[in-house]
């Protein structure tokens, strides 16, 4: 079992759900989940990848913000400038000599549809895409499975089961990426700071009841951890318990925030907020990822007419490989959402036909305004983005930049000072708005610091500067 420390209001780890691969996540994933805190769980044929960050790593308001970006298989634009490094850890568990045929296998489905438009290459792009409740690896040692889910505390929980006659023995698990040790209390202690608490181990008799049995772990040669069981019934099934505790890596009030919502005619509710997620890992051990490009728009739609996990009726994940920010919502009459956002990324998805398909950028800038030394979330600038997605949101029917070569869809806290400042309220470096009319034009109102902003038929076509940025409306057919 894998516990937390629970949930806070910002960052609530929401129900879990083993998200499948369909080619937006490195092909060794087979499916992925979150974790407290903003860490992520792996799931690969041969066992576990887990990404865990250290307590406040992904705060906004922690002073130590960016390091080396981790390499993920999106990830093409370059790394800014490292400042400081990002408490964070992955370390593997790997299931030794297990049989090669052997594979994760996901069930219980839940209501969800998610979709990834991330980045420019549309391999990456991922439409409906599921989420399940359990994930199994059947026959990983003869007659020994292993089952993932969530419990009734909200806690990602895994047993391994042995079938009658079957020889726990063949267990065998190994840590890559993390020394072990057992302490005086029989926990096995990961220099991730992390604990596997002395394994609980019980057989069910045939009126339901559950007998305990022995259990202690051993460690052998190269670090490989086995099971070593007390006298038990091999007539009976057999389970075997562990249960991991993240003593450093806690919940983060920034795994999530929201920036703005909206609604449609049958009065379904949308949501638009960004999200941080550690991408995939490229190796084991402790590594240094750049804060400012584990940012993503986060899209949900509510269906209003169901309660629970069942009310998510779709998700969307929108983005280039550094950071991207939703300012304002709206639907049309097809029940379509139009988005518009800043970004930061070159790679950012931008569709055939678009008005602007380049990224334009412009000079590094901090929208919080609290970011290490050097550290930057918009490190080449800043675009506008406008983006159009299905009524399902399966699909991205349109999206474009907008921008000159200086900074657009970005206001300074205080034009007026280069002392260091920090927001009044969260998001309001990201001002702007987006309408339709009945005819589906679409209008947007934002910033621009661009003398060369691309501008077509405006009542003002000349860009006049001065200390404030100058604010403008376009209307595109």
């Amino acid at each position: 079992m894998l516990t937390g420390p629970g949930r806070s209001c910002a960052a609530a780890w929401p129900d879990l759900g083993f998200i499948e691969n369909r080619g937006q996540w490195p092909a060794a994933v087979r499916y992925r989940a979150a974790l407290p805190g903003g860490g992520q769980l792996f799931a690969e044929a041969d066992g576990l990848r887990l990404a865990l960050l250290a307590d406040g790593a992904l705060s906004h308001h922690a002073s130590e913000a960016v390091g080396q970006r981790t390499a993920t298989a999106a990830s093409a634009a370059p790394s800014p400038t490292p400042s400081g490094a990002l408490r964070a850890h992955a370390f593997d568990l790997r299931f030794v000599d297990a049989t090669p045929t052997a594979h994760p296998v996901a069930a219980s489905r839940t209501a969800e549809h998610r979709n990834f438009f991330q980045s420019k290459d549309p391999a990456h792009w991922a439409a409906d895409v599921r989420s399940y409740r359990t994930l199994d690896y059947a026959g990983l040692w003869p007659g020994v499975g292993a089952r993932f889910y969530e419990n009734d505390q909200q806690r990602l929980e895994y047993d391994f089961t042995v079938v009658p006659g079957a020889d726990p023995a063949a267990i065998a698990l190994r840590h890559d990426g993390a020394a072990l040790a057992l302490d005086a209390g029989g926990n096995l202690v990961l220099t991730t700071s992390v604990r596997e608490l002395a394994p609980q181990v019980w057989q069910t008799d045939a009126a339901g009841a559950r007998r305990p049995v022995a259990c202690r772990y051993a460690l052998g040669a190269g670090g490989t951890v086995r099971f070593a069981l007390g006298p038990y019934d091999r007539a009976l099934p057999l389970t075997i318990d562990p249960t991991v505790v993240f003593a450093t890596y806690t919940g983060s009030t920034a795994t999530n925030w929201g920036f703005t919502a909206t609604y449609d005619a049958a009065g379904n509710f949308y949501s638009g907020g960004i999200a941080f997620s550690l991408g995939y890992p490229a190796s084991p051990g402790a590594y240094q990822t750049t804060f400012a490009g584990i940012i993503d728009m986060a899209l949900i739609k509510y269906d209003v007419t169901r309660t629970g996990p069942a009310a998510r009726a779709w998700a969307a994940y929108l983005g280039g490989s550094l950071a991207d920010f939703p300012s304002s919502l709206v639907t049309n009459a097809q029940g379509e959402l139009l988005v518009l956002g800043t970004t930061g990324s070159a790679d950012f998805p931008a569709t055939a036909g678009a008005v602007q398909r380049t990224f334009r950028g412009g000079p590094a800038a901090d929208p919080f305004g609290d970011a290490a030394q050097n550290a930057t979330y918009q490190v080449n600038g800043s675009d506008i983005v406008v983006c159009r997605l299905s009524a399902s949101g399966a699909a991205l029917q349109a999206s474009t930049y907008l921008g000159g070569s200086d900074n657009d869809g970005l206001l300074p806290l205080n034009p007026y000072t280069n002392a260091p400042q920090l927001a009044h309220n969260y998001g309001d470096s990201f001002r702007g708005d987006i309408l339709v009319d009945a005819a589906n034009n679409v209008y947007i109102a934002s910033s621009t610091s661009s003398s060369n902003f691309p501008m077509a038929r405006g009542f003002q076509s000349t860009y006049r500067g001065g200390r404030c940025l100058k604010g403008w409306l376009e209307v595109i057919k």
